[in-house]
């Protein structure tokens, strides 16, 4: 429905919070020295994975270690803008089977907070997708977890 979120009965103009974020283990397509990919579940946005370069598609994997119902997705600092992000849920524990949950192309590097039908997932998987192969792509601090809806419109 326009103006609603996946999966829940309050429109967009009720406030979201990422309230529930799930522990994982962090790996990635590769990684710049000093700047490895678990840094991305440390809440703090000074510390940074830096993916290797050279190629055009690089991706972060979380995985839970088990299943999670999760329905949203956020990432706190990145340098995405103008690049294409797929965000993907692992319906297996060996994380071999994906499904797509969001596919963005952010405008700028704003925070992102991505929301979805819940789901039950043993991991997600980002990838970036950079035009310039020779950027490296820059993430910190990823939460995947359950979004708390306000049931009191907060926005108009």
């Amino acid at each position: 429905t326009a103006g609603y979120a996946a999966g829940t009965s309050y429109p967009l103009t009720h406030a979201r919070f990422l309230w529930n974020p799930f522990e994982a283990t962090v790996t990635s397509s590769g990684a710049a020295d000093g700047h490895p990919a678990n840094r991305v579940v440390v809440p703090d946005t000074s510390t940074w994975w830096l993916s290797t370069t050279g190629v055009a598609a690089r991706t972060l994997t979380l995985d839970f270690g088990e299943v999670r119902s999760i329905d949203a997705v956020g990432l706190a600092g990145h340098n995405l803008g103008g690049q294409a992000l797929l965000i993907e849920g692992a319906t297996d524990l060996g994380l071999t089977a994906w499904v797509t949950l969001a596919d963005l192309d952010p405008a700028d590097d704003s925070t992102i907070l991505t929301l979805f039908a819940a789901g039950n997932y043993y991991g997600i998987r980002l990838t970036a997708t950079f035009v310039d192969v020779g950027e490296a792509t820059k993430i910190s601090v990823v939460y995947a977890g359950a979004a708390l809806v306000m049931p009191v419109r907060g926005y108009n």
